[in-house]
């Protein structure tokens, strides 16, 4: 098929044919790439306008994270004791996977965090 007979139709039933058997986030990627290919043959003037840019992008699921047992919990807790480290790095590594666990801060979060910006007494970072 010629590039300039594709129309918002004809993407529509391709879409429909790739839910048979893609994930939706696959889908949103193929969408992606179409959609910047055909940008790029209205900027080279091959088309005069982008026949996927009205069509919509399939909504992908936004997963929950699942909470650690009480056992995965305790397990990771006591995981910096079965490496063996000096007394002081044991200490900051089970201090570190105390303090994301209890306070449910992300690992980014953790790794920007300022020493001196922590206030110990409050159990507080400002």
């Amino acid at each position: 098929m010629a590039v300039e007979k594709v129309d918002r139709l004809i993407l529509r039933k391709y879409l429909s044919f790739l839910h048979r058997k893609n994930r939706k986030s696959s889908i949103a990627r193929k969408l992606s790439t179409l959609r910047s290919f055909f940008k790029y043959l209205v900027r080279e003037q091959i088309l005069s306008s982008n026949p996927a840019k009205p069509v919509s992008t399939p909504k992908i699921d936004k997963l929950l994270p699942t909470a650690l047992t009480v056992d995965e919990a305790f397990r990771l807790m006591e995981s910096p004791l079965k490496v063996e480290k000096t007394r002081e790095s044991e200490t900051r590594d089970r201090a570190l996977l105390e303090l994301l666990y209890s306070s449910g801060i992300r690992v980014s979060e953790l790794v920007g965090l300022d020493i001196h910006r922590l206030d110990l007494d409050l159990g507080l970072s400002r």
